[in-house]
């Protein structure tokens, strides 16, 4: 929350308040404290205060170092900046490049996404949630990792046992060949 004194010369962000003031004051009627004479010293004529109460916004999840699997559901949650009352669009990201519009949120403060089967695996992820001008909310979630819904060894390693096997096979129950014909007799 930002305090201002509004002079007729001049605007000023206070900084010798206290009272009701920080990022956990919720809505209602509050006091704040201005220490003027330790702000500007000497100080007349006539004052008027503007309040700025910037909501926080945070997002709960996901967490850092998250791995959202292809195919499986993966929530997004968060709480503050007026969130509620505003629509929310949820905006996938790989690195700095924006992939997709996810879903658009109205009223809500998660939403569960079903990662889709095609993206491809890889690190680097994020979302960026986006309000309207009602709230300003503009922030990215921590990176995360998209992983294959059966990891790739599962997958590769069978086959190379196959093939690894079949190999082995021939190789072992080779038979000598038999003597060429003699094209005379």
């Amino acid at each position: 929350m930002d305090i201002f004194a509004i002079t007729p010369k001049d605007t000023i962000r206070l900084t010798k308040v206290y009272g009701d003031i920080g990022d956990s004051i919720s809505v209602g009627d509050h006091s704040v404290v201005w220490n003027a004479i330790g702000e500007s010293g000497r100080f007349r004529g006539p004052v008027k205060f503007r309040v700025r109460a910037i909501p926080s916004f945070l997002i709960n999840d996901p967490r850092e170092d998250l791995t959202a699997k292809r195919g499986n559901p993966f929530t997004f949650s968060w709480y503050g900046g007026n969130s509620y009352l505003d629509d929310l669009s949820l905006v996938l990201y790989q690195y700095d490049n924006a992939l997709d519009t996810i879903h658009v949120v109205t009223q809500a403060d998660k939403y569960t996404w079903q990662v889709p089967d095609d993206l491809p695996p890889g690190k680097g992820y994020r979302v960026r949630i986006v309000g309207t001008g009602k709230t300003g909310i503009d922030v990215f979630t921590h990176d995360f990792i998209i992983a294959r819904k059966i990891p790739l060894y599962y997958i590769i390693a069978p086959a190379a046992a196959l093939v690894g096997g079949t190999a082995a096979f021939l190789v072992l129950r080779r038979k000598e060949l038999p003597p060429p014909i003699d094209p005379e007799k």
